[in-house]
């Protein structure tokens, strides 16, 4: 059962209207029209359906309006590391030089999997809603896995690997905690803004920068404007610092230079917003 004052996507829950065996039905308010809508949730996924609701004083027998549909789509995303180390770890050569993996290493994410896993799924939807919420694209999958890994490679979007060495508290170059749930949006963000690669005209304004960093831009953007609308000013100075400083890549600082320096990160968000139209 869903409150009032309960977001699904751009839909904000007033009050319960019915339920029964194909679903729950409420009284809701579109905020990207303002308009009054009925949302109903399915029990077998969260899909909302919305129906323009006949305005007060409008006769009950004329035709209502066009139904609008909307399917909320945030990908559910499953951390998996076996418990003898993922294939990352069983393959590498940092590892397979010692004649067999680093076992401590590969404990210790084993058995903070759960962990990793319910530190996304505490904030992790909270980014992903305010990109649903602001920009309205799909996203591109319903589940996805997240490979974890130990190993001296870098996380990447495709196919999805979260390096989860930094997080396990151990040595010099330990992360805060927090910066998990950053590391995966940030791979996720490059499935998300895959339908703008090809139709750009930033990414052809800064055609001259290297592929690495192109396809970084819209990415950063979306960091930034997650972290502002989410209020997390620190996590936003932290993600600042770390893009400006740390060594390379070099596309990184680059990518972050034109995002917040040169064009900004408002119109990288407009044009992902134009997509949808």
């Amino acid at each position: 059962m869903l409150s009032p004052g309960q977001k699904l996507g751009p839909y904000e829950i007033l009050a319960p209207i019915g339920s029964g065996g194909m679903g729950e039905v409420y009284r809701a308010r579109d905020t990207r029209r303002d308009r009054s809508v009925a949302v109903k949730v399915l029990p077998s996924r969260v899909t909302v359906l919305a129906s323009a609701l006949l305005t007060a004083g409008v006769n009950s027998n004329a035709a209502p309006a066009a139904a609008a549909k909307s399917l909320i789509n945030l990908p559910k995303i499953d951390m998996v590391y076996p418990p003898y180390g993922s294939i990352f770890d069983r393959t590498s050569g940092e590892f397979l030089k010692q004649g067999q993996a680093d076992s401590a290493l590969i404990r210790a994410a084993g058995a903070r999997r759960a962990e990793f896993q319910a530190r996304w799924d505490r904030v992790g939807p909270k980014y992903l809603t305010v990109v649903w919420d602001s920009i309205g694209l799909a996203f591109p999958y319903r589940e996805m896995q997240a490979c974890l890994t130990v190993t001296s490679i870098s996380s990447m979007s495709m196919p999805l690997i979260i390096n989860v060495r930094s997080f396990l508290g151990q040595g010099d170059n330990s992360r805060p905690q927090e910066d998990f749930t950053e590391t995966v949006f940030h791979e996720l963000m490059h499935h998300y803004v895959m339908p703008v690669r090809n139709v750009s005209a930033l990414r052809r304004k800064y055609a001259a920068e290297p592929s690495t960093t192109l396809n970084h831009l819209h990415v950063m953007a979306l960091e930034k404007f997650a972290l502002l609308r989410l209020g997390k000013t620190e996590e936003l100075k932290h993600l600042d610092h770390l893009y400006r400083t740390e060594p390379p890549p070099a596309y990184y600082k680059r990518a972050w230079e034109i995002v917040n320096d040169i064009e900004g990160y408002s119109p990288f968000i407009e044009e992902l917003r134009a997509l949808r139209k």
